[in-house]
């Protein structure tokens, strides 16, 4: 954090600020500290094409109900964000499921920026002509 916010002769950030810190157990750093690190238990972020492979909250089983991070929702990844909306999902299901007069847990949209809307219009026109979006295509002059 200080290499990004130190900078143009600013300190934001010195070594007598830190009261504490933790690394994760699951970083290391096999090459010496000024290698790359390794991470033994790495984000799983869904891949392209995996909506397709994921489950819903509500399953054909009648009594079983999905929720987890894995689980198809709006928030679309392995976040805790993303396993609470498969958790309010699956609560739905259930009350569904029961006949229960309860009302419906509450599900959210996941926002985002208007100033982006248009390179999500530009990407969805790409995407339905099978054209990468722009973002993972390699710089001009780097062949496909």
């Amino acid at each position: 954090m200080k290499q990004e916010l130190n900078s143009n002769g600013k300190t934001a950030l010195s070594n007598d600020m830190i009261v504490t810190w933790f690394l994760d157990p699951a970083i290391s750093y096999p090459r010496g500290p000024a290698q790359p690190s390794a991470n033994s238990e790495p984000l799983l972020i869904n891949t392209t094409g995996s909506l397709d492979d994921q489950p819903d909250s509500k399953t054909a089983i009648p009594n079983l109900f999905l929720a987890a991070d894995y689980v198809r929702n709006n928030v679309s990844l392995a976040t805790m964000e993303g396993a609470n909306e498969a958790a309010r999902q699956a609560v739905n299901a259930i009350l569904a499921q029961s006949g229960s007069s309860a009302g419906p847990a509450t599900l959210g949209t996941l926002w985002q920026p208007s100033e982006l809307a248009l390179e999500f219009q530009v990407d969805e026109v790409r995407y339905r002509a099978g054209q990468p979006n722009t973002l993972d295509m390699p710089p001009p002059g780097v062949p496909l």
